[in-house]
């Protein structure tokens, strides 16, 4: 299958890659949110990790991880959805403040159970942390968006698999 050029289909403004940048070191324009609640982080509870070893009898048990990761167990499964446990998120190691977490990662990768697969959402730093992706073995089942698949096998991802 061949990688097709993503196009928004939605009506928004286009920025270039000054705006970009103006936005990522946190100068202007701001935004003023529609959900000011939403600014606030959720209350978090610690992760009882001795939880994440024992699969549901029913249902799934989610656990938000930081930012776009969580962590899926149920009906015999283990998932990582867009594990990031980097603490900077860049194409190169630009440690700039807005490329930094904001909060820790709620837990090391050595905490988590055997994982049965890692689902990534879209190839932004945010969602798809090569760093992190590294510290699983290569033949961990990935399944990715369309166009990542050929890009996981270069950096010798032997699993991937494109859902459309």
């Amino acid at each position: 299958m061949s990688a097709r050029l993503f196009s928004n289909s939605f009506p928004h403004t286009r920025h270039g890659f000054r705006d970009v940048l103006r936005w990522k070191i946190g100068l202007e324009p701001r935004e003023t949110s529609r959900f000011p609640e939403a600014i606030m982080p959720a209350a978090r509870r610690e992760v009882n990790r001795a939880e994440w070893r024992i699969m549901p009898t029913q249902g799934w048990r989610v656990a938000w991880l930081g930012h776009s990761s969580f962590f899926l167990s149920g009906n015999g499964l283990r998932l990582l959805i867009d594990p990031v446990f980097s603490n900077y998120c860049a194409p190169f190691p630009l440690h700039l403040r807005a490329f930094r977490r904001f909060q820790q990662a709620a837990c090391q990768i050595a905490d988590l159970p055997s994982i049965d697969a890692i689902m990534l959402t879209h190839n932004h730093y945010d969602h798809c942390d090569l760093a992190t992706l590294k510290q699983f073995p290569r033949d961990t089942r990935i399944i990715c968006a369309e166009g990542m698949q050929g890009w996981l096998t270069r950096k010798g991802f032997t699993n991937a698999n494109e859902v459309a």
